[in-house]
């Protein structure tokens, strides 16, 4: 529906073309304008865009998840521009399933601050959108 409102021209659009949250040399920025103008975006064997930028080519959920966590873990220590975990974000195109938003997020979270017994916790359900 809102394809066919903007296709429609009877209202003004706005298309955001300009990225401000990252250096203008970073490889999510080449990435994101490649992706956007239709083009694949670099793939990199040799690891010349790894300070900022990782894409898994991979299959296997399993092993999707165990690459992104051992990455959150220990892996991004060594990067440049690397804090802690509040510096890293996942982008991953689905909700459901074993790597998308909630399961990933749930798995995250049990790295970062596991249960631990005889402590108080606050259950909260999350909606994700």
């Amino acid at each position: 529906m809102l394809k066919s409102i903007i296709s429609s021209e009877r209202i003004n659009v706005i298309t955001l073309d300009k990225i401000f949250r990252q250096a203008a040399a970073s490889k999510i920025v080449l990435n994101a304008h490649r992706v956007n103008s239709g083009e694949y975006f670099i793939d990199d064997k040799e690891g010349a865009l790894k300070k900022d930028f990782f894409f898994v080519d991979e299959r296997s959920p399993e092993r999707i998840m165990d690459f992104v966590l051992s990455l959150y873990k220990d892996g991004l220590k060594k990067f440049e521009g690397y804090q802690d975990f509040k510096s890293v974000q996942i982008i991953t195109p689905s909700k459901k399933g074993m790597v998308g938003t909630r399961e990933i997020n749930k798995m995250v979270q049990e790295l970062v601050n596991p249960n631990i017994d005889k402590k108080k916790e606050k259950q909260v359900r999350c909606i994700c959108i």
